[in-house]
């Protein structure tokens, strides 16, 4: 859509406005709420009181890793920091055959099991799956690594394991990038993962071995003199502070997409699984490394001017398992290069076999893998068994229990601890999510937004559009954008005042720059009367954008129906 207008200055923008990303398909809800989805909201109309709950899912299987099968309630205790709750809602999967990639699943009605003489409402039903997102985190992924891991998960598809529109593949080469969406045909992937095969990025893993290689040289170097040791040390030590705070920028650009890929699958009902493919993550980047410097100088490594930096990724590490707890994403850690061997290369002619090095080595690489599956409920997959173990992951999508309760301390916007016991029972495995953060509407609701702006995970019960008027160009370079949101009003609730009929809505809108990745958040609330027969309600606000390329996003909430609908589009401006 063009905007014109024969007044305006003589440099007019042009803007193009592109068309709705479509709506996905929303999954059959189980009974209870996700967490911090419903908060007691203050309306101008009166109270608003919403229920909340917290859903966790739990994985139980025997000593051969099977699934156990026909649990009901009473077989689980749930604590909440430490203290029972009571749990109100409980769903068991209905098992059987998983259904065929091209065969629609079909929402079943849940049917009642146990509900009389109690508040339990228990439930067996057949699930969706859900979505699967496969992450490939390239900046920590060799090329021979990211290759087989590429094979095996084009196998893996074409077995037709999972329906291809519920999956996702994402890569990190630098910045995040999307290889293939949700929606995507069984050939999209395909083409998808055998770009990621064929792409020419080089990961950094293999800086490690170059840093020891180099510790080595410098060995060499000085071991010929009255005292290496005393020129080795600090000239080592140096070497391994520099790299490790490389390593930690690294590690931390990788949590903050994965937060934000955690924090944008809020938009999707129900229980999110993520694949994260990675030779490493580690709490502290180049501590290992240190283990060289005492094999040669046993006991002279100094505290100065090593850097502890494992404090920093673990905040970093914790901060992406609250996000995908609170939105039910459990993540698995695939390590694509599995258990190394001799770390160092052979730069060397002196190259000495360090066992602890090794161990080290290998134990830090699959720390932070290790903690991210652990703490939301996933595990870290077998690379020696790899293709079984991606058919579990399909399988445990849907073969979970779940336990819903009200929490004591919802709303407080806190950390809590989740443990789920099973008194009684010997022999199994219970695995779940440790912990949830309360978040309030407005901030799940920002971060679905955040999923139609990132990902084009949209969903619009209100059959929202979103249009643009004639735009100008301000003093500072920047361009006035009118934006109107049009609602069809018998989608809308309306309340009686005093002055007739008022609605009460809550616009979020975000904006980011395709150029440079800024992102710029506006919020406003609207209290509209009801419009004249046959027309829409039209909430309007303006924003400031540089001339390019936008990716706009709206989150619209009726704040009486607690309706939300997200919609994503593009906006081109440019001057004539």
């Amino acid at each position: 859509m063009s905007c014109h207008d024969a007044n305006a200055r003589k440099l007019l923008p042009v803007i193009a406005l592109g068309l709705l990303l479509g709506a996905l398909p929303v999954c059959s809800q189980e009974p209870s709420q996700e967490v911090g989805a419903n908060q007691d909201t203050v309306s101008p109309f009166g109270d608003i009181v919403d229920v909340e709950l917290v859903n966790v899912e739990v994985w139980v299987t025997n000593r051969k890793g099977e699934p156990v099968t026909g649990l009901t309630a009473a077989d689980f205790k749930v604590l909440e920091d430490g203290e029972p709750v009571e749990i109100s809602y409980f769903t068991a999967p209905q098992l059987g055959p998983a259904p065929a990639a091209s065969q629609a699943i079909a929402p079943v009605e849940p049917a009642v099991l146990e509900s009389s003489g109690s508040t339990l409402k228990e439930i067996r039903e057949v699930r969706d799956p859900g979505h699967l997102v496969i992450y490939f985190d390239e900046t920590n992924l060799s090329l021979v690594s990211r290759q087989r891991a590429v094979e095996a998960l084009r196998e893996f598809i074409r077995e037709e394991q999972l329906p291809p529109e519920k999956v996702m593949i994402l890569r990190q080469p630098d910045d995040l990038l999307i290889a293939a969406s949700f929606e995507s045909g069984a050939e999209d992937l395909d083409v998808a993962l055998a770009n990621v095969h064929d792409s020419q990025a080089k990961g950094s893993i293999d800086e490690k071995n170059l840093e020891l290689d180099n510790l080595q040289r410098m060995w060499d170097t000085t071991r010929g003199m009255m005292n290496p040791c005393r020129t080795f040390v600090p000239m080592a030590q140096h070497a391994v502070k520099i790299y490790g705070e490389l390593s930690r920028r690294r590690f931390s650009e990788t949590m903050r997409h994965l937060v934000t890929v955690s924090s944008s699958l809020a938009s999707l009902p129900g229980v999110k699984t993520m694949i994260i493919v990675s030779d490493a993550m580690e709490f502290s980047p180049g501590d290992d490394l240190l283990e060289y410097i005492n094999f040669r100088c046993p006991l002279q490594i100094q505290d100065d001017p090593l850097i502890t930096l494992g404090e920093d990724i673990s905040d970093n590490m914790r901060s992406l398992t609250r996000h995908a707890n609170a939105n039910r994403v459990t993540l698995y850690t695939w390590q694509a290069h599995g258990i190394r061997g001799n770390p160092l290369g052979a730069a060397s002619t002196n190259t000495p076999r360090i066992p602890a090095l090794g161990m080290k080595m290998n134990a830090s690489a699959r720390g932070g893998l290790a903690f991210l599956a652990d703490k939301t409920g996933g595990r870290m997959l077998n690379k020696g068994q790899i293709r079984e173990d991606l058919r579990t992951v399909v399988e445990e999508m849907t073969g979970y229990y779940s336990l819903a309760y009200v929490p004591p301390h919802g709303g407080d916007g806190k950390e809590h601890e989740i443990t789920v016991k099973m008194p009684g029972a010997r022999n199994v495995q219970v695995r779940h999510r440790h912990g949830y953060q309360s978040k309030g509407a407005d901030e799940r609701m920002r971060e679905s937004l955040e999923g139609a702006l990132f990902f084009g995970l949209v969903s619009n019960p209100l059959t929202a559009r979103l249009g643009a008027g004639t735009i100008e160009l301000n003093e500072d370079g920047r361009y006035n954008v009118p934006l109107y949101v049009f609602v069809p009003a018998e989608k809308v609730v309306f309340m009686p005042v005093e002055e007739g009929e008022k609605s009460r809505m809550l616009v979020q809108l975000v904006t980011r720059n395709t150029d440079n990745g800024d992102i710029v958040f506006n919020e406003k609330p609207f209290d509209s009367p009801r419009p004249p027969a046959g027309e829409d309600l039209t909430l309007a606000f303006d924003v400031e954008l540089p001339e390019g390329i936008h990716v706009v996003g709206i989150a619209l909430r009726d704040e009486l129906s607690r309706d939300t609908s997200y919609v994503a589009t593009t906006l081109q401006i440019s001057g004539l």
